[in-house]
């Protein structure tokens, strides 16, 4: 089974061949596991079978179809009990997915695949991918340790693919947040991975707007360390106290200048990432942290794509679906850019307005046939109070087409704060919650 031991070139190895495989699928040439499989060495076919069963029957359960062990069993007489688990929790509603492994998400942003969840709530979907088939695991009682590494674990954060502890460094006596994979899931595989590659993009950012990286911490072998709980590896994160802009929205409906201000200011710092070719692919309100003096701090990168490995990646279908642009939805990752996160800002500003996001549906086709068929209903018809230019610039970064969104980021947040200025100096228009921006904390 896919394990976190397995050497990193491994797991590439069998993402290329799955990515192959899925490719095939797509452009309807019905592929055949068995055609997959001598691509890799004897010793990894067992995982590489069971990333492959297990796209495949994500894929056929897509198309209408039913898959049963008994389509495989006579074909792959050695993996009778493989199958079973595969076939068992492909059925299950606490399917997840590996990649991307992001924080969770509760409230209205969590929504089901059609025939059941494919993620805890609000979770990061990624069909296309690798999927873990752990149904249980997101479910399973979480046990915190005393320490990780030299880290003092004071309690959980925020569990998800990923769990977030906070910790103390005695080393250095500060409090720090600490993501790790989580143990005991025999079909994981791509966690540590996944955890090296964010902390690769993150050591690469530099910006007041983005949670900063102190730290990943590499395994001390290829093993899993045996403390129960304890992680092969791990980022060490800045810690930002207080809510994040889920929690704040949920707790209190916001004024109009205090939106807009936060979303020029997550614009400023997304603008620096794709300043450096990386775009954030799961921007959305609970991966915005709202520091001590009122401004937000993205963070959660795990899903990031640079512009250096996109064209592998096409077809790949993965964000939150509230908050996905429609090029994601096709799976177009390889014509991502900044203008991808411009769109989920657009949704993060419509939620702040309405109270609620653009787009809904009962299951994950009805989400996707809303994102790419329907227009958004204008937020005035939700509120007279909501001012006209505000929802100008909302409605703007949920055009279907990129290219009538804003171009960058800079130019999303400079017409923000025009706004707040003009606003300012005319407020005729304005609601009665009109309000100067400040810090949401004393």
């Amino acid at each position: 089974m896919p394990s976190d031991s397995l050497p990193l070139t491994v797991l590439q190895e069998i993402d290329r061949v799955c990515d192959s495989f899925e490719a095939a699928w797509h452009a309807g040439q019905k592929p055949r596991i068995e055609d997959y499989l001598n691509v890799t060495t004897l010793e990894y076919r067992t995982e590489l079978f069971g990333e492959l069963l297990a796209r495949e029957v994500e894929l056929r359960k897509k198309a209408g179809e039913s898959p049963e062990a008994a389509d495989y069993a006579p074909r792959f007489a050695c993996y009778g009990e493989l199958i079973l688990t595969v076939i068992h929790h492909s059925g299950q509603s606490g399917l997840t997915v590996v990649l991307p492994l992001t924080s969770t998400e509760d409230g209205p942003d969590a929504q089901p695949y059609g025939g059941g969840p494919l993620t805890e709530p609000g979770s990061t979907s990624a069909r296309g991918v690798t999927w873990n088939l752990a149904a249980s695991a997101s479910n399973a009682p979480i046990v915190v340790p005393d320490r990780i590494g030299r880290f003092r674990v004071v309690r959980l954060l925020g569990r998800g693919n990923f769990l977030v502890f906070l910790a103390h460094d005695d080393q250095n006596d500060t409090e720090v947040a600490i993501k790790v994979a989580r143990t005991g899931d025999s079909f994981s595989r791509r966690p540590l991975m996944s955890l090296a590659e964010e902390a690769q993009r993150l050591s690469a950012l530099d910006h007041p707007g983005i949670v900063k990286i102190h730290e990943f911490v590499t395994p001390p072998s290829d093993a899993i360390l045996e403390q129960e709980g304890g992680p092969g590896g791990f980022i060490v994160l800045e810690y930002v106290p207080g809510l994040n802009l889920e929690e704040l929205f949920r707790q209190t409906s916001m004024a109009p200048a205090r939106l807009a201000q936060i979303a020029a200011e997550i614009a400023d710092a997304i603008h620096h990432a794709h300043m450096l070719g990386l775009v954030h692919r799961d921007l959305k309100p609970s991966n915005v942290l709202i520091d001590a003096h009122g401004h937000p701090r993205v963070c959660d990168f795990g899903l990031a794509i640079d512009e250096e490995i996109q064209r592998l990646r096409r077809g790949e279908v993965a964000g939150t679906l509230p908050y996905m642009a429609p090029e994601q939805v096709r799976g177009e990752t390889n014509r991502l850019d900044g203008r991808t996160d411009i769109w989920a800002l657009g949704v993060i500003l419509y939620r702040g307005l309405t109270g609620r996001p653009p787009f809904r549906g009962a299951s994950t086709a009805e989400y996707f046939d809303e994102i790419l068929n329907r227009e958004p209903r204008p937020p005035r018809q939700f509120s007279n109070e909501i001012p006209r230019e505000l929802e100008r610039i909302c409605l703007r970064c949920l055009s279907r087409q990129m290219s009538d969104r804003y171009l960058t980021a800079a130019d999303l947040a400079d017409d923000l704060r025009l706004w707040l200025f003009e606003g300012f100096k005319d407020s005729s228009g304005l609601s009665g919650t009109w309000s100067m921006p400040t810090p949401i904390f004393s």
